[in-house]
């Protein structure tokens, strides 16, 4: 699926049309959740691959971001000699930066509105000062599918973590033996 690339313009945002098209507060919320699902899974699931209480888990890793997460994990599994693990964790980092985009602009800017007479392009802009003359405003312009893209790469990487998070605790890593992964040799 290609998505359209978000664009920075410049405008003022007063000329915008300010308005919430039908679906835009479930957009956002589904957004917002599949992320939190993916932060909170990713604890639990480093909980489990680490062997540590779930609360000492939210302490040590909870204020962790999430690419620090995946990286530490991909770590693990490859120490591990867990190559399916491994696998993920990279495909994840690969992919973590453009799929969070959407998030970080969401939570973090303000919505001015959408593109007159483009209700599927929603314009956000900085909530504090930028660089430039102060009657000329940054806004960045999101298109829904990409927002939709982002839900989704949130909500199928949360479910992959839990799954393999039911898998190890089944097979803890304590269980494998000690020394050199299978798959490196001495």
């Amino acid at each position: 699926m290609d998505l359209p690339v978000p664009s920075f313009t410049d405008g003022d945002p007063g000329r915008v049309a300010f308005a919430r098209p039908e679906g835009f507060e479930r957009l956002i919320t589904d957004l917002i959740l599949a992320w939190a699902s993916l932060d909170s899974g990713l604890t639990f699931f480093m909980s489990d691959l680490f062997e540590m209480p779930p609360r000492n888990a939210r302490i040590l890793i909870g204020s962790m971001n999430i690419k620090t997460r995946i990286g530490r994990a991909k770590t693990l599994a490859n120490h591990a000699g867990l190559s399916d693990l491994a696998t993920l964790m990279s495909q994840m980092e690969r992919q973590y930066e453009p799929a969070v985009k959407p998030r970080n602009v969401v939570c973090h800017m303000h919505y001015f509105g959408v593109v007159p007479g483009d209700e599927v392009r929603f314009l956000f802009g900085p909530s504090k000062a930028t660089a430039g003359p102060p009657s000329q405003t940054t806004t960045l312009t999101l298109h829904r599918d990409y927002l939709v893209h982002s839900t989704r790469w949130a909500l199928e990487h949360a479910m992959q973590i839990r799954d393999v998070a039911q898998a190890l605790r089944k097979q803890p890593l304590s269980k494998w033996e000690a020394g050199p992964p299978p798959s490196h040799p001495a």
